[in-house]
Order: C-alpha cells, then structure tokens, then sequence
C-alpha cells in the first residue's frame, strides 16, 4: 500500500476518512474556492532560521513521541477542545475522521505526540508512504495557540520525514483567496499541482496559473454575454452541492459542477449551462429543483440541514462553444432566434 499511496499522492489524490479523493474546488466557509494540492520536496530541504527557533524554544519546553495512531478518551477530549477554534466542518470524532462508515483501516497511519510533562498538549497524525508522508490533521491545545504546536506539528513531521529519506511531505491543499491555509507556505518553496498539464509547479508560479474558478467564471461570462445577444438574461452563480452524488448515490442524477448558469425568469423546470473543467465542454441540462435532508452531527436534531438541489430530468445540449450552447439554450427556452442590435 505504501508505493501505491505515493503514486495516488503525485497524482493529486488525498486521504478523506477511509477514501481517497481529489478535487479543483469546494466550498469553504461558503464562499467557492479553487484549491491547489502541494507538496514539499523534502531532498536538500533545509528549515530556514526562524523555524529552526520555534522548534528548538518548543523543543525545549515539550517531549516528543513517536509511533502507531492511537485513538484514546485523552486524544479525543483534546479533538473535542481544538474543534471549538478552527474553520470549515469537522469529523465528529477521531474514530469518524479516520474511518468514517467503515471499520477497515488500509493505511499506514502514525502519530507524532506533543507533551508537556504527562499532559497531551498536540499531536499530528499522518500516512507513511514508500517515498512520502501524507499530513493528515494537526490537533492542538487552544489554550496554548501562542505556541503555533499545531504549525509545529507540522514541522515535526517535515522533520521525520527528512530523517527517515523520505522525497515528498503532503499537506493537502491550499485555497487561494482565503488564508486559512497559508500557514503551509511558511515551511518553504512548497510546489503546487497543475492538473492540466499534470505536472507539479514552484509555488512562485501560481501567480501565472489560470485557477479552476476562474476558468469556470470565464467559460460560464462567455455564454452569458452570449445569451444577450439573443435578448435572454441568466445569472452565473456557485451550486455548494455539486458533490452531492459522490457522498449518496441516491443523488448521482444532481447538477455535478461547482458553478453554473441560469436563465432568467426563474423556472419551475430551470435551464442550467454548466462548463467541465476536464473536458472544456458546456452542457446544457433541464432541471427540478429539489430538497435533501441532512441530519445534524448530534442524533437527536431531526431538523438537519436542507440543501437546494438541482437533479437532471433531460440532457439538452453540449457544445465547445459558448455561442453553441446560447444558441442552444434560446431554442429550448422557446424564444426566437434573432441578434440584438
């Protein structure tokens, strides 16, 4: 499993619960994001002065042990108090976060533990590959944030990896437009993956990249201004529930693209235009608009959450071309062909 899960890593693929995933963007904290998979290449790395200060002030003050994942009330309590401090949604709980619905467990997960005296003060938890170590969580005292142990942990593991000949640490991705996950380009000159050209990128070129939401952006403005040109208005705006249909398959028939276009006046059987980044080909669908129930992390909440889905009840349409797919659309709409001048 090891070779196998360095080979899944350099293609951009991560660890969620007990599957592996990829993806070009999500929605964190509501808002659309493109998200860039890194990696830090580990040969001749070398930490620069001031991470080699925060280690050695915390590498005084704290013990650090090493070994297999342990999953204990102490580690647990500790998951529990972090959750309350940081962003995004969260496993209930460590069992859920590394096993989700399963009880198998095909991975090589160690721990690196941070202690103050007796006490449990931080640990990381990471995946060791032939070639690579896969970060998975760094859980922290919050009562202890002044000493960044979550950062720490993190460069402990850069550390292990650099002791025992490892090429590449992973630390998932980071989205840009939202610092939250910045504090992984502090380590150094991380790369980035383009998934276009499949190939991994210097971080110092990410200013050059066309990011997925643009893209999407551009593809779904072009048939827009497309669409005017017909006298028909639409609106483009993020779908959050694209992914639906990989969690419950149940919902594999919903729109699958984080941004979409919509025809104005609002249908009670909506035309949709989505553009994939895989196969640069727009799709124009006909839609419902649905409700799923989500129940809460607590049991006992029967109110859940209540997604608006839009599921496909007819494939109209697919084109290379803004000015096909508009075309397309104002046909199905019922409206005339005819160009405003």
């Amino acid at each position: 499993m090891r070779g196998e899960l360095d080979r899944f890593l350099a293609s951009g693929w991560y660890r969620i619960g007990p599957t592996l995933m990829t993806c070009r963007c999500l929605v964190f904290s509501g808002v659309l994001r493109s998200s860039l998979w890194t990696r830090l290449p580990l040969e001749g790395f070398a930490f620069r002065k001031g991470l080699r200060k925060l280690m050695a002030r915390n590498g005084r003050r704290y013990r650090i042990t090493s070994g297999p994942y342990t999953i204990d009330a102490q580690r647990e309590a500790l998951y529990q108090r972090y959750k309350q401090i940081v962003q995004g949604e969260r496993s209930p709980t460590l069992r859920d976060f590394l096993f989700g619905d399963t009880t198998t467990h095909a991975f090589d997960t160690r721990e690196l533990a941070v202690w103050d005296g007796d006490k449990l003060v931080a640990f990381s938890w990471f995946d060791e590959g032939a070639e690579s170590l896969q970060s998975l969580i760094g859980v922290y005292e919050p009562s202890l944030k002044k000493h960044s142990l979550g950062f720490y942990s993190m460069l402990i593991e850069i550390e292990y990896g650099i002791r025992t000949g490892k090429k590449y640490h992973y630390s998932g991705y980071v989205l840009p437009g939202d610092p939250s996950m910045d504090y992984k380009l502090r380590v150094g000159e991380l790369e980035f993956l383009d998934q276009e050209q499949r190939t991994w990128r210097p971080w110092s070129d990410v200013d050059k990249y066309a990011l997925p939401t643009t893209r999407l952006e551009d593809a779904l403005d072009g048939v827009s201004e497309a669409l005017r040109e017909y006298g028909v208005e639409s609106h483009v705006r993020a779908y959050p529930w694209f992914d639906a249909g990989v969690y419950n398959p149940a919902l594999a028939r919903c729109i699958d693209q984080p941004l979409i276009l919509e025809s104005k006046p609002m249908m009670a059987q909506p035309l949709i235009v989505t553009w994939d980044l895989e196969t640069a080909e727009y799709r124009l669908c006909r839609c419902v608009r649905a409700v799923a129930i989500i129940p809460g992390d607590d049991e006992d909440d029967a109110r859940g959450r209540r997604p608006d889905l839009l599921v496909v009840t007819e494939h109209i349409a697919a084109a290379t071309t803004a000015a096909e797919i508009a075309r397309a659309l104002t046909l199905a709409a019922g409206r005339p062909l005819y160009i405003r001048r």
